[in-house]
């Protein structure tokens, strides 16, 4: 359990930085950082819920022996993809 949070913490808090560094750098203007760390906190806890999501739907559908299974993991990932490409543009919005 207490690793269980270490993990969550080192990975919200890599995730956090990665994602401020991405709004620092990429835009073309000079941005101040107070609102490149909202949007990259915002971005992060979306992140981090999103992937909490994906997890707990793969872990309901792996124990399930479908035929069909594979593509329901296929999809999965799709909508991962899809997600972390919406929360990225969302948190950039922001």
């Amino acid at each position: 359990m207490f690793m269980d949070g270490i993990n969550f913490l080192l990975t919200f808090g890599i995730t956090f930085i990665l994602f401020a560094v991405i709004f620092k750098v990429l835009p073309d203007v000079n941005i101040n950082w107070r609102p490149v760390k909202a949007g990259a906190l915002f971005t992060a806890i979306l992140f981090a819920i999103g992937r909490f999501g994906i997890g707990f739907l793969s872990s309901i559908f792996r124990h399930r022996k479908y035929i069909w299974s594979g593509s329901i993991h296929s999809f999965d990932s799709f909508m991962g993809l899809l997600y972390s490409c919406n929360i990225i543009s969302r948190g950039y919005l922001y």
